[in-house]
Formats: structure tokens, C-alpha cells, sequence
């Protein structure tokens, strides 16, 4: 009896490391993650950064591009040459359009686009 046994364990681990070995050397049907499209297209979490990411279950980040929100005329706001060396402080600054009487918020006065002006916020007593 003692045999039969030891012969029933041997081939229950047999059967164990066959399996696992199978398992870890059966090729993946799930497709190769290298770009953040591939991530999102996979089905994986984006997180809610800026700019977005997309996370692996693995641990694999991709990093998505940049979304920029244009006005709704459309038009892209025209960036600060590279010679404009002021510094703007991160306050919203609103400012209206004279052509169409649009107000808007910008991030900076910095960013009020050439035209646009820059209107006065309500200061409240101290």
C-alpha cells in the first residue's frame, strides 16, 4: 500500500508542474500594449491626468497626447514668442472679445489673446 501511495503523489505533482509550466509557456492571446492608443483600445483604465494615462494591469504606463481646446471661433490662441520674458502670475483673467462682445477666461494675463480686453475683477473689502 505504501507504494501505491507514493506513486499517486508522484504523478499528482507530475500533473501540477505540467500544468504550470503549460500555463507559463502557452503564448498570450492578448495583444502586444506599446502605445497608449494600444492601452485604450485593450480596454484598460485611463487615469484622470493631464495629459492622460493609460494603465496595464502589469504596471506599464502610456502617457496620451496633450488635448488642446480651441475657442469656439475656432481659431488656436497664437503662443508667446520665444523673446517675451514676462512672467505671468497663474490668475484667471477674464477678458472681452470688441469684435463679437465674447467674454472669456483665461488662465494668465499672458494669455488674453493681442486684441482681447482685459477686464477688471470685483475687489471685495477686506
Amino acid at each position: 500500500m505504501p507504494t501505491n501511495k507514493i506513486i499517486i503523489i508522484f504523478l499528482c505533482l507530475a500533473v501540477l508542474v505540467i500544468a504550470f509550466v503549460a500555463i507559463k509557456l502557452w503564448p498570450s492571446k492578448t495583444p502586444a500594449i506599446n502605445s497608449f492608443e494600444d492601452c485604450a483600445k485593450a480596454g484598460y483604465p485611463i487615469l484622470e491626468s493631464y495629459p492622460p494615462q493609460c494603465k496595464t494591469p502589469d504596471g506599464q504606463t502610456f502617457t496620451g497626447k496633450a488635448m488642446v481646446t480651441l475657442p469656439p471661433d475656432g481659431k488656436s490662441l497664437a503662443p508667446r514668442p520665444k523673446n517675451d520674458l514676462r512672467m505671468c502670475v497663474q490668475v484667471i483673467t477674464p477678458a472681452k472679445n470688441p469684435e463679437t462682445g465674447e467674454i472669456r477666461e483665461f488662465p494668465t494675463p499672458c494669455d488674453v489673446p493681442p486684441g482681447w480686453t482685459p477686464l477688471q475683477q470685483a475687489s471685495f473689502p477686506e
